[in-house]
């Protein structure tokens, strides 16, 4: 019968979970199957489990395998329209392939496809935890912090295991500057989800942009191997940060063989010139305006690699503006020591005001880098820890 059939699917179901230590719903096992269509299940299935294995097996499998998990959740969404965890996982998928740097795939460009999808879902079962998560992310990359915390806290409280609004929720703090709860957030996110690779990118970023640089490394070191574009790119914030230049120098080339899919060998050298001039304008400073030259004539996803801005504010407020990936993460890295120095550049701090994020850290908590200045202004310490003199 239809019900022997499906107690069998959910013994298959968790015995995948088991074998792959894959959460189904938010860090949540299933018991019951959550659609009557057999056919839609298994394709879920097979979609989520790409989704929370993302970033574990470096940038290239992450790009083909979300794109792929795109057309299973669609593929569900359309063997049964009713759904509501599909929908759910297909609007968290839409606003994270741009993370890749998917050719055709725009942050900016995708969240009114993935609000819908996450309203479809949201409508269908108000209580879904996952639905109102990637709400919540989806709010970040339109720059609505509170709404964006509103949204997670009510899916956390709705589902305190779901790893994706563990992880979200500490990307949103995170973003207004507030790393010590977002180390907890997402930290509680990796203990309930290990494999899921780009929890670990976000944590180190939170732990350097907090002074904790001793336990970054010791993060990166005992995940030597298992993560190749994730720790690459880790290792690159770090050595930047420890002004190993020509450690970040090999780390970024590296990284851009895992990112970019050359045409030729002279497109290569072309690019580690660009590298080598991006990473020698950190110690050099009269190299930027070289650098941020050659930066823009480029004009590919460079704007993406907020470590290559070279510290320049303009560049900085445009990649945010451009927004090819979800915005709210792109400034989670202008936090980071090595680039604080843009929150005493007019054109930056004049975008923070535009954005909402003054407002924000009026109403709610500044970080500990920054603090009010009267009623209309604010100032933050350097990359060493000083304030204005």
């Amino acid at each position: 019968e239809l019900t022997d059939i499906f107690t069998i699917q959910d013994q298959i179901s968790r015995a995948i979970t088991d074998a792959l230590r894959i959460e189904l719903v938010g860090g949540e096992v299933l018991v019951e199957a959550p659609t009557d269509n057999m056919d839609a299940y298994g394709v879920y299935l097979q979609a989520r489990q790409i989704f929370l294995s993302r970033g574990s097996a470096g940038f290239e499998a992450g790009i083909g395998g979300l794109k792929n998990s795109i057309d299973l959740y669609e593929r569900a969404t359309e063997l049964d329209p009713t759904f509501a965890e599909a929908w759910a996982d297909l609007a968290a998928v839409m606003m994270l392939v741009p993370e890749y740097g998917t050719p055709g795939y725009s942050g900016t460009e995708h969240i009114p496809i993935a609000r819908t999808a996450a309203e479809r879902a949201i409508n269908l079962k108000p209580t879904l935890s996952q639905a109102w998560a990637v709400k919540g992310f989806i709010d970040l990359g339109e720059y609505k912090f509170l709404d964006a915390e509103t949204a997670l806290t009510h899916a956390l409280n709705l589902n305190a295991n779901n790893a994706s609004a563990l992880l979200w929720l500490g990307q949103v703090n995170a973003a207004v500057g507030k790393h010590k709860e977002a180390i907890k957030f997402i930290e509680r996110a990796i203990e309930l989800s290990p494999n899921t690779g780009i929890n670990y990118l976000f944590l180190l970023a939170s732990l350097v942009a907090d002074g904790q640089i001793e336990k970054a490394n010791a993060i990166i070191e005992q995940r030597k191997g298992t993560s190749t574009g994730i720790d690459t790119q880790a290792n690159v914030l770090l050595a930047i940060e420890d002004k190993n230049w020509q450690l970040a120098k090999e780390k970024a080339m590296e990284l851009a063989r895992l990112v970019i899919s050359f045409t030729d060998e002279e497109q290569k050298i072309e690019y580690d010139q660009m590298i080598e001039l991006n990473i020698r304008a950190f110690y050099e400073p009269e190299f930027r305006e070289q650098a941020k030259a050659a930066f823009i004539e480029y004009d590919g996803n460079l704007t993406d690699f907020i470590f290559l801005t070279v510290q320049d504010a303009e560049l900085t407020v445009e990649g945010l503006k451009l927004g090819r990936t979800n915005k709210g993460l792109g400034l989670i890295f202008t936090y980071l020591p090595f680039k604080r120095e843009l929150f005493r550049n007019k054109i930056f701090r004049d975008y923070l005001f535009e954005i909402g994020l003054f407002d924000y850290w009026k109403s709610n908590q500044f970080p500990d880098i920054c603090r009010a200045l009267g009623e209309d202004d604010f100032e933050c310490q350097d990359g060493e820890g000083n304030w204005p003199t």
